[in-house]
């Protein structure tokens, strides 16, 4: 998963994409995506830890942070001090309105508390992870978003932060996400059934990338064991 995540990165790299944003749930997998980079020819892209540097602008003559990679956790983007937020801080060097890097939100799950609707007549809290991967992603239109996690969406519900799918808004059947949640779910979380579908789409339009472990030199044999008299009773 990380060195598909570093692969992106590296794509970009060569494209002339020099500004990139990697958030985890951990400081300390930073090592691990600088290891991912290194393992796929890219050890070049320097990767910065966002908690290590000092808030304001990240490419000035101090900084000096022109180019690679922002490692940020989603603890660090919800952080603020009286110079301003990380979000920011992040958002305006990435290029804001212009930023055309990666966007990778790995184990993007901790942001699966958005919610659009107000539930059983009160409103919904939406968690402030949430609403800072929402903020940013608004913040920068044109970046490259990767979604990646292995317990991505449970539900529908769990899915409304994911605004990059295409899914739903602008040139979509459905307005915004809330729409497109009672539509698929049929007025509700819409269970495994709707999970499919929706997982069956995204595979068609190319967007969806799973995997699981093979089963190459895998056996079984099927065993007839027959029950005592106590096991039947």
């Amino acid at each position: 998963k990380g060195r598909q995540l570093a692969g992106l990165i590296y794509e970009g790299w060569l494209n002339g994409r020099k500004r990139h944003l990697w958030i985890s749930v951990s400081a300390d997998l930073m090592v691990d995506s600088q290891r991912d980079l290194r393992d796929i020819g890219a050890k070049k892209i320097p990767v910065y830890n966002i908690t290590k540097l000092p808030y304001g602008k990240l490419d000035t003559k101090k900084n000096k942070i022109k180019e690679g990679v922002i490692f940020s956790t989603y603890s660090a983007l919800v952080s603020k001090s009286r110079q301003g937020t990380r979000l920011d801080q992040i958002a305006e060097w990435l290029g804001g309105a212009a930023a055309e890097g990666c966007m990778l939100f790995d184990e993007s799950h901790k942001a699966k508390n958005l919610f659009a609707d107000s539930e059983k007549g009160k409103p919904a809290k939406s968690t402030k992870m949430a609403l800072c991967v929402k903020e940013i992603q608004e913040k920068c239109p044109l970046a490259r978003v990767v979604y990646c996690s292995a317990t991505g969406a449970s539900s529908l519900q769990n899915m409304a932060y994911m605004e990059r799918l295409g899914l739903w808004g602008d040139g979509t059947a459905f307005r915004d996400f809330g729409a497109f949640a009672r539509a698929i779910g049929n007025g509700s979380n819409g269970g495994v059934g709707a999970m499919e579908l929706v997982a069956l789409e995204m595979k068609r339009r190319g967007m969806y990338i799973s995997r699981q472990l093979s089963f190459k030199s895998a056996e079984f044999e099927t065993t007839i064991v027959d029950l005592s008299s106590r096991q039947r009773a």
